[in-house]
């Protein structure tokens, strides 16, 4: 299925103005618009047909689905600066409680099929309703994250679309909540940038050097000859981590991912398990620079 072009825009130094001073809870979700009762859009389809809808609905949920999902876990992850917005966490735990709805289906509907008598419309009917019913969660959730999306993120930086571009959306949901994680084992986001500012020295070098030797053990030994140490730091002291440096830091582990092959497994595993904990640090950084920090 083509991929709509995404467009990840975060305001994290506003929050919408509400209307009334006072409000009855409804007033906080997102006003959908009146929607007349659905139409059974399968009611007129053949046996065949049905039986079609369902394999492809079954087969193409996880693609189809991808840029949702990607969306939420993204809004998830940048959340810190409006989490505790009242409309915002009703309608992002809305949406959450959808994506939970659908997941679950997806995998149910696989199952329950293979059991269908598809010569059987009865069946095949039970089976398409569910379909139906996951659509209109879906189209639901989906206009709720889009209003999300133009009510509260907007002018993200470029540095945060780098370092989620390439990202699957499973992988941002564990991502984000590691990232969340973390920033909850300080008083708040300030402390844990700060701590994260000064103290991830030993980390860096570490991961650094795990790379490099990683690649001095690989096939290809050109590549360790390029991407030795000092290519990617000027020192083995680091007392501090300047945000460029971060940046700059994270795209040169990118490319070299991106580029290398032939690897030692094992000293692969090393590296990865040291850049996993570096990059959700480098998260929260970014995340402090999102709410304007280090202005």
């Amino acid at each position: 299925m083509k991929r709509n072009k995404e467009v990840i825009d975060i305001t994290l130094s506003g929050q919408p103005k509400m209307k009334k001073a006072q409000a009855n809870l409804g007033d906080f979700y997102h006003e959908m618009k009146e929607i007349k009762k659905d139409k059974d859009p399968y009611l007129e389809y053949s046996l065949d047909q049905k039986n079609e809808k369902i394999t492809k609905f079954i087969n193409e949920f996880d693609n189809t689905s991808e840029p949702f999902f990607k969306r939420l876990y993204t809004i998830i992850l940048f959340q810190e600066g409006i989490k505790k917005d009242l409309k915002f966490k009703i309608n992002i735990e809305q949406v959450y409680n959808s994506s939970i709805i659908l997941k679950e289906a997806s995998k149910t509907l696989k199952v329950e099929y293979e059991s269908v008598d598809k010569a059987n419309v009865e069946e095949v009917d039970v089976i398409i309703a569910k379909i139906s019913a996951c659509e209109k969660e879906f189209k639901e959730a989906n206009a709720i994250l889009n209003y999300l999306y133009d009510a509260y993120f907007r002018n993200i930086k470029m540095t945060s679309l780098a370092a989620i571009k390439d990202k699957k959306a499973y992988e941002l949901e564990g991502l984000a909540r590691e990232v969340n994680d973390l920033i909850k084992n300080y008083n708040n986001l300030e402390h844990a940038y700060y701590d994260i500012y000064y103290y991830s020295g030993d980390l860096i070098v570490k991961t650094v050097k795990a790379l490099v030797n990683c690649l001095e053990k690989g096939k290809n030994k050109s590549y360790a000859t390029i991407y030795n140490y000092s290519y990617f730091l000027k020192s083995d002291a680091i007392l501090n981590f300047e945000f460029k440096e971060w940046i700059a830091l994270f795209n040169k582990f990118k490319f070299i991912m991106k580029t290398t092959s032939n690897v030692e497994l094992y000293d692969y595993l090393q590296f990865s398990e040291l850049y996993q904990k570096l990059e959700k640090r480098y998260f929260v950084i970014l995340i402090f620079y999102e709410l304007g920090g280090g202005r």
